[in-house]
Formats: structure tokens, sequence, C-alpha cells
């Protein structure tokens, strides 16, 4: 996009900013890897300790916001 383009900056703020706020619904890095596996099936969710895997809370997070951006 152009420099000062407000309106493609606008749209695209509004199609992500749902999918920024469900990377940080658990601890992270647990949502990104959640939503990585979900983008690309050779990616794994699985996260070792002190992190902890994502709450179904979170995911059905991710998964909207994926949904809400035309990703997945």
């Amino acid at each position: 996009a152009a420099a000062g383009d407000f309106a493609t900056a606008r749209e695209l703020h509004e199609r992500l900013f749902p999918l920024h706020k469900a990377m940080f619904a658990d601890a992270s890095p647990a949502p990104v890897k959640y939503a990585l596996s979900r983008v690309h099936d050779w990616f794994s969710p699985e996260v070792r300790l002190p992190i902890v895997a994502c709450s179904d809370a979170a995911k059905a997070a991710v998964d909207a916001a994926l949904a809400h951006a035309g990703i997945a």
C-alpha cells in the first residue's frame, strides 16, 4: 500500500486486531504455536514446560480470530 493510505491501513488493522488480541489469550507462545499449527499442518502446537498448552477458551479465540482474518 502507498504511504498515507489510511483506508487500507484501517482495513488491515480491523481484520487483524482480533488475531493480535487472541495471541495473548493465554501465556505466550502457546497461542502462537496453536495458531501456526492451524495454518500449517507440519507445525506442532505442543509446548514444553514451563510453558503450558492453550486453554480451550484461548483455542476458541484463536480459531475465531483466524476465521475473521480470513486465514483459516
